[in-house]
């Protein structure tokens, strides 16, 4: 099974979850990330984004204008995955 880690920004989160339910649908057999529905409550966000984004096979970036300029979890994420 492949892995994707999604990164995005919050305010996009209607098309990262498009992206996500995607991949996730049979019969692509795809493991995908979304700190959305896999994140629990008192996790650390930062750390479980940095060890998946790490060990994922594939990422995906959600990126826009807002996302260049102003995110900074989103620049983390993507340099994780370069």
């Amino acid at each position: 099974m492949s892995s994707v880690f999604i990164a995005y920004n919050h305010k996009y989160k209607v098309i990262a979850r498009f992206v996500y339910h995607n991949l996730s649908r049979e019969p692509w057999n795809i493991e995908a990330f979304m700190d959305e529905f896999a994140i629990q409550p008192g996790e650390d966000i930062k750390q479980k984004c940095l060890e998946k984004a790490k060990s994922a096979d594939l990422g995906i970036v959600i990126l826009t204008q807002l996302c260049q300029t102003k995110t900074e979890s989103v620049c983390f994420e993507t340099s994780t995955l370069i």
